[in-house]
């Protein structure tokens, strides 16, 4: 079963939504858009960034993600694809804003079971807005969380997902 999310990426006057079709939780994808802030150099100061210019070096980076594909087929899967609008049947969304003066807004919601075919407002509305600091301690509790239950039945120290750090 797949765990899909949209993830909404602004700055200035560009602006676009990804889909990814698994692992939409925070321990993963959550964890993901960090390692690739990060990655982009997106995370210290941006005053002197146009949020246009953060958003697109974002995005590109994100959607050159990729993975092995996992039919056995010897080629590539990639993690990420542009889309028109907010699925109907995601579970995550998240959004990241880059504004005028160098912020970095990041936002998350989980939505209910049922709720997914509501309006796209609704569900924006839902979002919880974030630092990045507060944004990567909402992602280690989820990976601790994981990382708890799965010691339970008996995962090796060596499988447990790491921290994500800023």
């Amino acid at each position: 079963m797949s765990t899909r999310t949209n993830i909404i990426i602004k700055g200035g006057k560009f602006s676009v939504i990804l889909y990814r079709h698994y692992d939409g939780y925070p321990a993963e994808t959550g964890a993901h858009l960090l390692e690739t802030l990060r990655a982009c150099g997106l995370t210290g100061d941006l005053s002197r960034r146009h949020p246009d210019d953060c958003a697109a070096s974002f995005v590109n980076r994100l959607l050159r993600t990729h993975c092995a594909d996992s039919f056995g087929s010897g080629g590539v899967r990639f993690e990420y694809e542009v889309t028109t609008e907010l699925h109907g049947d995601i579970e995550h969304l998240y959004r990241v804003e880059f504004t005028n003066g160098g912020r970095l807004v990041l936002a998350h919601t989980e939505i209910p079971i049922g709720h997914a075919e509501e309006d796209e407002s609704v569900i924006v509305g839902r979002l919880s807005k974030y630092s990045i600091p507060e944004f990567a301690s909402m992602v280690n509790r989820e990976r601790d969380g994981i990382n708890g239950r799965m010691r339970a039945r008996g995962m090796p120290e060596s499988d447990a997902l790491q921290p994500v750090l800023v």
